[in-house]
């Protein structure tokens, strides 16, 4: 049972519509409608559909954009926050990307080979000519990562693989 905010009766839970997040709304199905239809007739279809056709048309613009690149709305934002931050900061980009580089050559052990070595310019050459083919940005991923809090890996051929950009953001470090 919940109360409505609206006409302060008690009724069940299906009387309520739901949020997003999965809670029931404040208002009861019977109040939400009356409040929508009131809001219809004070603002009259033309505005209603003048807000419809902008919501459309900007949604267009949002899927073709995402088309684009394949990315998600949240993603581009994240990239574009990223790209102001090493402008702003690229004292910060610079010191991260030779940290990285120091661990690539802390964890590539002494005792390899030529051939190991070969193999793994080649999962970078193959990823880049993958790159080019798919138009689809390809990462050399560490399977176990070479900066773990828990445990670390090694810069060897076994512990790599080739991963979508995307596949390699979801993975994080599991």
């Amino acid at each position: 049972m919940k109360i409505c905010s609206k006409c302060s009766i008690w009724k069940e839970e299906s009387e309520f519509y739901k949020n997003i997040k999965g809670s029931f709304r404040a208002a009861c199905k019977t109040c939400s409608k009356a409040h929508h239809a009131k809001y219809l007739a004070s603002n009259g279809k033309d505005v209603r559909k003048a807000f419809d056709s902008n919501y459309y048309k900007s949604k267009k613009i949002r899927e073709e954009r995402q088309k684009i690149r394949g990315l998600s709305h949240n993603r581009l934002k994240n990239i574009e926050y990223q790209r102001r931050y090493r402008r702003l900061y690229p004292e910060v980009s610079r010191f991260n990307r030779a940290k990285r580089r120091a661990a690539q050559l802390q964890r590539s052990p002494k005792w390899l080979t030529e051939e190991h070595i070969k193999q793994i310019d080649r999962y970078y050459s193959t990823a880049k000519w993958i790159q080019s083919i798919l138009q689809v940005k390809i990462d050399v991923d560490h399977i176990m990562p070479l900066q773990g809090v828990n445990c670390s890996g090694l810069h060897v051929p076994w512990n790599l693989q080739l991963l979508t950009h995307e596949d390699n953001l979801k993975k994080g470090n599991k």
